[in-house]
């Protein structure tokens, strides 16, 4: 853990606005178990004394707000035009796969009779 060169008390940075934790949060910081990062409870919303009241097993288990919001979908490097066009490649194919009995049929039935 750092420590403040002029006091030599221990620091503990917020990850989200990087400033230092107060003095009496220090003991008890907001760390999710996720990302193990550690926060101002004000810098995610939560009051400190809600934070405080949790049990250990829910503090534990803490998991901040950027964690819990779902990911933003990216943007795909295929275009809708290069599906398509793969779709219309596979159905040949199938179309083509498809005629392929009959087309073995024919000899076979010449040969037989």
């Amino acid at each position: 853990m750092p420590t403040d060169n002029e006091s030599g008390v221990s620091t503990i940075n917020c990850d989200r606005c990087a400033k230092s934790l107060p003095e009496d949060q220090r003991d008890n910081p907001v760390f999710c178990q996720t990302c193990c990062r550690t926060f101002h409870s004000a810098c995610i919303n939560l009051q400190y004394t809600n934070w405080k009241k949790l049990s250990q097993t829910r503090k534990e288990n803490y998991m901040c707000p950027f964690c819990k919001s779902p990911p933003t979908p990216k943007q795909s490097d295929i275009s809708v035009e290069d599906i398509a066009t793969k779709i219309a490649s596979a159905m040949a194919l199938v179309q083509k796969q498809q005629q392929i009995p009959g087309q073995l049929a024919e000899p076979i039935h010449s040969r037989i009779t």
